[in-house]
Parts: C-alpha cells; structure tokens; sequence
C-alpha cells in the first residue's frame, strides 16, 4: 500500500496540526491541573481532555476569523460550537474503536511514507527535516511518537471511512428519469380572479353568522395543549454586571489578545518568480516599455492570476521584499525584489489598513466578557451544593427562596418561544418532562443553569368568542369572497368549454411560455407552476390561492434538451450531489450503529471544567 492511497490523511493531519499551532497561540485555557483527563469515551477509546481542549479552541478560532470578531466561551456555546467539537470528536473516536475492533491498521512503512510527504516538514532543499519536524511538535506539546501514533490512527480511519464511502453511485437511469422531470418545459395561460372580479361583493357578516362560524369551526379557535411547569434558573446576565472587574484584569486580558485589537497593515498581491535576477529584470523592464502585461508573463508559465495570488501578507513575512511591496499603490508592479523562493516581481491587488482597537476602546467589551466568564464559574460552583440540595428533597420553592435561582411558572406548548423557552435545551426538557421526573439541573447554552418540574397538563381548549371575534370575523368574510369566487371561476370554465377565449373574460390575463417546474411567475404563488405541471395538455383547473382564484390552462408541454452544455453540467452537479449524499447517508448509518452497539459516555463535569478554562 503506498502512501499516495492516503492523500487525504496527509491533508486532514497536516490541517489539524495547523490548526492546533495557530489556535493553541490564540485562545488560552488555565491548567486543569492533571486532575481531569478525559471527558468520556466511545466504547473502549477514551476522549482525552486535551484533544477536546483543542478541537474547542479550533472551533473558536475558525468562528472568530469568520465573523471578524474575538469569542468568548458564552457566545461559543450560544453558536453551539462545543456541540460541534464534541460532535467530530465522537465520530473520530467511533472510528477509532471501530477499527480497533476490526483489528485494522496500518505498518510503519506507510507512516514514513505519509510523514515523510507533508511538506510543512520539509527544510530549504525541499526534503523532510527532522530538527524542523522536532521544532513543530515542540510547539503543539507533541513527541514524536504521539503523532506518529495519531498519524498511524488518522490513516486506519480514512481505510475505513473509505470503504464505506467510497464507489456509491446513482443509477443512470435514476439520473435520466431526474433530468427529464427537471428539463421539462411547459407554457399556460392563466386567468386571476380577486374581489375586484366579483360582479356581487359579499354582505358585511351579522352576530349571528359570526357566532355559527365561530362554533362550526371552533377547533380553528383552540389553544393548544400545554404544560404548566415550574422551573427554577439563574443565568449569568442575571448578575454579571454587579461582579466587580479590576482595572489590572481589564489590561491582562487585552494583553493576552492583543493580536485581537492590533491587527498589522495587510496587503493582498500576485508574486510571479523568476529563475535569476536577469530574467526578473527582463520581464519587469518588458513591463513597463508596453512589450507586454503581468497577465501575459503569467499565461506564458501556463498559470493564472490564482495560482500567483497571496492574500493579506504583511510586511514582515515578505522579509526583504516587504519594504517593497508596502511601497506600492494598488495595481503598481514592484522592481525585482529577492524573496525567500529567489527573484521575483509583485503586483499590489489590495490593501487592508492597520486595525488598533485601544484598551479604552476595548475596555466595555473586555470587561462584559470577563464578568460573565466569572459569573459562569461562580454558577458552576453553586451547581453541587444546588444538586445536594435537591438530592435532600427541596423543592424548587425552596431553591428560589434559600439559594440565587429565581422561580418562576411557564404554562409551556411548542408555540412558546419567548422568556426561558427562548432556549432551545429548556424547550427540549419541557417536551420531555413528566409527572413522575424528579427536577434535576440542567446547563443553558449561556453557561446559566435551570431546573422544571411538570405541575399539570392543560389539554386544548376553545377562546371565547369575545376575545376572538376579529379574527373569526375576518375569516367569515374571506370565506365569503373565496366561495363567491369560486362560483365565477365555474362561470368562467362554462363560458369557455361553450367557445369563449379565456383572454377575454377577466382583466387580469397572462400568458407564460416554456418555463420549467422551478421557475415563478410573477405576482402568484410558488405552488401555481407545481399544480400546473400536474395538468393534462389543454386542460383547464382553478388553483385556489390566499386571496385570489387562478384558472390556468394548460397550453404545451416540451420535452427538456439534456443534450445541451448545461444540461450536461447540471446532470454532472446533481450526480455528485447524489453519490455524496448517498455515501453521507450509508455513513451516518453505519456511525450510528456503531455508536449504539459500543455506546457513547460523557462526563459533563469535566465538559464544564474544560469550558470554564478559558479565560
């Protein structure tokens, strides 16, 4: 087996490791002292708290590069980018525990094979370079024989992931069937009916067709079927901002993330390198005589202005051809410079200017996080003598009066969505709560706490009609419209059975011509085009929509080219799309088999411990 076969090990491993570099000098997290070394375990194989410790902090780095801003730990949870972490750890480790089973592994010759391929290894002759490989591993807290081992593990679980993903395919005639049914083309002739139409208007509704409406369809009136439920919470905005916060602390955790608010002049630009200095001077002088354009010098390497483009440097990892460069105005060509690849000349395509967010500037926000990480750990150290509590037999009274939870009483169904329903895992323990459930505390995603107990249901029941009867007012009336409607449209649908063209028995005509199932039509429903594909040729139907009635007709049907360029395109897209979305679905299958056959712990207070670590 050769090391080529495993390419995408090579890129996984190599981009993990860059993530680790990167995010380990980024986000700090205190010691957890040696006192907690894993946070659960798949079967056999144990998730270590060190590798969920990095996966958090490449989580973190990767949203705060995305929305251009520092996270902290509250609004990572509020993203739900611990569940993330947590969610590619345990799939790793599924596979992990899965190949063990299996006894699938890989020799030492493939390992060197694959280490010997990453080229961040590689020293200045373009070979693997042990003092560079030692160096790097120093700086992620690795030996050499550790990431070998996770090299080895990496390896296994692409063999295995690849066999289950590998080589699923759509039938080609599933395709063809898909690209006819997407290809077709059909046109109409389609006639809109509103109120403006109606030659009688409908009679303002009495009390006494407003009250037959309201009990004839008195289930439209229903409340649902809720909960009343007692819970108990104490989040950290319910007190964060009486935590004192020191100046001192303010000005260490702007120091700590300084690179956060100082961010150095960046500058986007095409570099093309030369073989020597002559040649450099050649191009650069071709340049600027109007001989030829960068673009041409380019072309004529058989590359693009893609292939050349280095985004965002700054001035200090150009080395010697930094001051150069930042000399620049955008579109301007340097002299030949010397650069850490030889001679070579740049063009300026962008320019990002210095960013310095000031202490004073910062200190609103530095502050703010602060105090809710510390509103967060004092909450997580409240929560074992909460949990004592309860385990004594006090109730949730008793938590609102003797400790800082408040207590308060929702009556509870899936439409709720505001107060403490605004949370998506206090919606999700009122779906489940029952009579016999003993309140137990619960995390929030802002790193708050909360406790319910199910006091009684409330099966569903009608308004009162005073309390409703504009709304049941206004559905009567647009009942009223919706029949007198109806009744012209079958009016309509005689005249032209009897010879009459439907293009003069309305003001609102219009004719559309070979559009496709997806295409809309302006000014009518989505679901028009749908229900005038199910029609037959020259057949005419009402299509009732929210306030109006649309007699369509059906005037042709083409059958789609799939012989076309983008037709071809459009059928290679969906077959990718389809073969990847069947081998995600075998995948996720066989991950959750393999879950439910060697089960899956966690241990959530080492996940708070972890989560509290950062600062």
């Amino acid at each position: 087996m050769t090391a080529s076969s495993f390419s995408l090990s090579k890129t996984l491993v190599w981009i993990l490791l860059a993530l680790l570099i990167v995010g380990l000098a980024g986000f700090g997290a205190t010691n957890l002292g040696g006192r907690i070394n894993k946070i659960g375990k798949v079967g056999d194989t144990e998730i270590s708290t060190s590798q969920y410790m990095q996966a958090l902090q490449n989580e973190l780095r990767i949203a705060s590069q995305q929305l251009g801003q520092k996270l902290s730990m509250q609004q990572a949870q509020t993203f739900g980018l611990q569940e993330r972490a947590l969610s590619r750890l345990i799939t790793e480790k599924s596979l992990e525990n899965e190949i063990q089973r299996l006894g699938i592994s890989v020799g030492d010759e493939v390992v060197r094979d694959e280490l010997l391929s990453i080229e961040t290894f590689h020293g200045v002759d373009g070979q693997f370079d042990r003092e560079t490989y030692k160096f790097l591993l120093d700086n992620i807290g690795l030996n050499e024989t550790e990431f070998e081992d996770q090299l080895r593990r990496e390896i296994a679980r692409n063999i295995l992931k690849t066999a289950i993903t590998k080589g699923n395919e759509a039938p080609d005639i599933y395709l063809e069937k898909l690209m006819s049914y997407i290809t077709e083309k059909r046109s109409f002739s389609i006639l809109a009916l509103s109120r403006n139409d109606l030659k009688i208007q409908p009679s303002t509704p009495t009390d006494a067709e407003i009250k037959n409406f309201y009990e004839e369809n008195i289930k439209t009136f229903y409340k649902p079927a809720s909960k009343v439920i007692t819970y108990v919470k104490l989040t950290p905005n319910m007190f964060s901002n009486q935590i004192e916060i020191q100046e001192k602390e303010i000005q260490e955790k702007y120091e700590r993330h300084l690179s956060d608010y100082r961010k150095p002049e960046l500058r986007s630009v095409e570099r093309l390198n030369f073989l020597d200095l002559e040649e450099a001077k050649k191009a650069f002088n071709s340049i600027k005589s109007g001989e030829t354009d960068f673009e041409s010098l380019v072309s004529a390497r058989g590359l693009n202005l893609k292939d050349i483009e280095q985004r965002e440097v700054t001035k200090k990892s150009l080395g010697v051809a930094g001051e150069s460069v930042f000399s620049l105005n955008i579109g301007e060509i340097s002299e030949p410079v010397f650069h850490e690849l030889g001679p070579a000349i740049f063009r300026l395509k962008n320019v990002t200017k210095e960013q310095i967010v000031t202490i004073e500037e910062a200190t609103l926000e530095l502050k703010k996080q602060l105090q809710l990480d510390r509103a967060i750990s004092i909450i997580d150290g409240k929560r074992s003598q909460i949990d004592d509590l309860l385990a004594a037999g006090a109730t949730l009274e008793d938590l609102g009066n003797e400790t800082d939870l408040t207590i308060g009483t929702i009556t509870y169904n899936e439409s709720i969505k505001n107060g403490i329903a605004k949370y998506e895992k206090f919606r999700i323990a009122a779906e489940a709560v029952t009579k016999s459930d003993f309140p137990e505390i619960k995390n929030l995603s802002d790193g708050g706490i909360f406790a319910i107990r199910l006091d009684k249901f409330l099966d569903e029941y009608p308004e009162k009609l005073e309390n409703v009867e504009d709304k049941v007012t206004k559905k009567l009336l647009a009942e009223k419209i919706m029949e007198l409607l109806e009744n012209r449209a079958d009016e309509i649908q005689e005249q032209v059975q009897a010879g009459k063209s439907l293009k003069d028995l309305g003001a609102n005509f219009t004719k559309v011509s070979s559009i496709i199932r997806d295409d809309n039509i302006a000014d009518m429903p989505p679901e028009l085009v749908r229900f005038g594909f199910e029609l037959k040729l020259n057949e005419l139907a009402p299509f009732k929509g929210e306030n109006n009635i649309y007699l369509i007709k059906l005037n042709e049907v083409e059958q789609g080219d799939t012989s076309t360029d983008e037709a071809k395109l459009i059928r290679q897209v969906l077959k990718q799309q389809i073969d990847h979305s069947l081998s995600q679905d075998i995948f996720q299958i066989f991950l959750s088999e393999i879950q439910k056959l060697s089960g899956v712990s966690l241990d959530e207070k080492a996940l708070n411990a972890v989560h509290n670590s950062f600062q």
